[in-house]
């Protein structure tokens, strides 16, 4: 009997953002438009107070040691209330041509540090 080993399929959602300590910095490309969602915490935020924002991402570098990063990256998803996502890059998005051309450019890579505040910020 010859067994086959090659993998065709995957089940299973995509792997969850791993949160930054502060001072720590990770890579991405491929971010998308975050996207506004009810949780079911209370998260301050939002009409109804239990808001976050998701969006996706490939993980190019990132300090903790459960990810295997291959060269290509690994998706994962965010979900999140930093004002950085929730605000800033949505703002950015709309009024700012030259950001948006960068953050839709597959190979930009954008790096994104937890600061010793908790506080994210976004630079490429």
């Amino acid at each position: 009997m010859s067994l086959k080993n090659d993998k065709k399929f995957e089940l299973g959602g995509t792997p969850r953002f791993k949160q930054l300590q502060p001072g720590e910095v990770c890579e991405f490309v491929k971010g998308s438009v975050p996207e506004q969602f009810e949780s079911e915490w209370d998260t301050g935020y939002g009409d109804h107070g239990k808001s976050k924002w998701s969006l996706s991402l490939t993980l190019l570098k990132h300090p903790h040691s459960s990810y295997s990063l291959s060269k290509e990256g690994l998706e994962v998803t965010w979900e999140t209330t930093a004002e950085v996502i929730r605000k800033d890059l949505p703002l950015m998005l709309e009024t700012n041509k030259g950001f948006t051309t960068c953050w839709n450019d597959p190979e930009f890579i954008w790096t994104l540090e937890r600061r010793e505040d908790g506080s994210y910020s976004l630079w490429g």
